[in-house]
């Protein structure tokens, strides 16, 4: 009977360790994270071929969803500020940007992973000028490009993980506004946003 007795309890505590161990590895559900300082670096090419590139501080806030334990959801929405420029006359820019990616993560270790994401970017692109050159002083461009991003996360205790990542957004954005009956020109850009971001897996 006492045999009986032990066994039982040594059952329930192995039960109750696995179900523990399982909820602090636990690999699925919902996350949220946020990336307050990255380092952007930005290329415009116009439609005559001529390039100019820039560099920007950004930041960022995600969330997602893991159905299993190597495939999930992401979205992440980011905007950038400008920081230095090519062009002397351009005051100021900015990305703000939504993107949808669905992630796929390999797990090296039981607390270090690599990912992989590709998807869609909705972006809207600002640059603002010396009043001198253009009138309205705001140009705007806008579209939907594709984007990918790559990285590792580290589990740093119950719930918590660190990621370094890259992101890369590419295409064309185009400017629909007119100044003085003048078109502007359509921006092909290439952005590779560089971020050390922490979120809470629930």
């Amino acid at each position: 009977m006492r045999l009986k007795l032990i066994s039982l309890l040594l059952i329930i505590l192995a039960s109750s360790h696995t179900m523990a161990s399982s909820k602090i590895d636990d690999k699925t559900g919902w996350h949220v994270g946020i990336a307050p300082f990255g380092y952007l670096q930005n290329s415009i090419q116009y439609e005559n071929g001529v390039k100019n590139s820039s560099t920007h501080l950004s930041n960022s806030v995600f969330w997602g969803i893991n159905f299993v334990d190597w495939l999930g959801l992401e979205s992440t929405l980011f905007s950038s500020q400008l920081t230095e420029d090519d062009r002397n006359f351009v005051e100021s820019a900015a990305y703000i940007s939504l993107t949808i990616t669905p992630k796929v993560t390999y797990h090296i270790q039981p607390k270090v992973a690599l990912y992989f994401k590709a998807g869609y970017a909705f972006t809207g692109y600002v640059e603002e000028y010396d009043a001198n050159l253009n009138d309205d002083e705001k140009e705007i461009w806008a579209g939907t490009l594709p984007t990918y991003g790559l990285g590792a996360e580290f589990s740093l205790f119950k719930g918590v993980k660190l990621r370094a990542g890259y992101d890369r957004l590419y295409g064309t954005l185009v400017n629909d506004d007119t100044d003085s009956g003048v078109s502007f020109s359509d921006y092909k850009v290439d952005a590779e946003n560089y971020t050390i971001s922490v979120h809470y897996q629930f």
